[in-house]
């Protein structure tokens, strides 16, 4: 090599040197940023869909919801306009639900309908263990003496309701459920509020 290539040669290398220190730090800084971005996010929405809103307690248990709707129509028989709030709540690949029915003149809660997981025994028809199981209550129904069933709802919000309720719903067919505990639910502290709903009342009529 003669004595001009010489010292293109090393400087060449010098900046070649140079650029490649400059790189490397920069690719390893970036990887773990996006990474611990990912965490974080999956993280909060696992948090969130777990959880959900606390809605009222079953039993003495919070019950929380992931997803609410409401729904305002008119029974053309008897001229009844009622208010229609569904609350569920998914865990793992089951859900479970909450419903109420107003009437929108009185303002009074006219029907409950809880849909939970329940210890069920094995009877004809009924294959047992942890099945979804249905307690109901409507105003008109003849009670049993544990049972009651009071609420109101707000409609002056022309976008959003917002409502409370308390029951005891004895189950219609105790043998079937094997805890004691869990033949009477009692729903307490539930409470409502900004439930966005579609008002079909004036259209669309069952």
């Amino acid at each position: 090599m003669n004595t001009i290539m010489k010292p293109l040669f090393y400087i060449m290398l010098f900046l070649l040197t140079i650029a490649c220190k400059n790189e490397k730090p920069d690719a390893k800084i970036v990887e773990p940023t996006i990474k611990e971005s990912e965490k974080s996010i999956a993280k909060t929405s696992d948090e969130v869909t777990n959880k959900g809103t606390l809605l009222c307690k079953i039993n003495d248990q919070n019950w929380y919801y992931t997803k609410a709707s409401g729904l305002v129509t008119k029974n053309k028989r008897t001229d009844e306009t009622l208010a229609t709030i569904t609350f569920k709540r998914r865990m793992d690949k089951k859900t479970e639900s909450v419903q109420l029915d107003y009437d929108v003149t009185t303002k009074k809660l006219k029907n409950i309908g809880v849909s939970i997981y329940i210890e069920q025994n094995k009877l004809v028809g009924f294959k047992g263990g942890l099945q979804r199981t249905d307690y109901e209550l409507y105003a008109s129904d003849k009670k049993e003496p544990k049972e009651s069933l009071s609420g109101t709802i707000n409609t002056s919000d022309t976008k959003t309701l917002s409502g409370n309720a308390n029951a005891v719903i004895v189950h219609s067919l105790k043998r079937l459920i094997k805890n004691k505990k869990d033949q009477v639910i009692h729903i307490t502290d539930l409470q409502f509020s900004n439930v966005s709903y579609s008002d079909i009342s004036n259209g669309l009529k069952f």
